[in-house]
């Protein structure tokens, strides 16, 4: 089952920021990135990561995603 949800995800990577841009999606996203960002001390953890666009504000930061795409 793993396997199948990781292909999965991986199949719609090349797409996913384009539809969630589109979607007003990547906009908040960014506002809620750069908001812990401004107030976080320390390492970021993104837990199902995706493309890593949550990532982008943090000097600090790493992220474990089940898709290797």
């Amino acid at each position: 089952m793993k396997s199948l949800i990781a292909k999965a995800f991986g199949g719609i990577a090349q797409y996913y920021d384009r539809y969630m841009e589109e979607t007003s999606h990547i906009p908040a996203q960014r506002r809620v990135a750069e908001f812990i960002a401004k107030n976080s001390k320390g390492l970021v953890l993104d837990v199902a990561m995706g493309t890593g666009i949550m990532l982008e504000p943090f000097k600090d930061g790493v992220g474990v995603d089940i898709s290797q795409r």
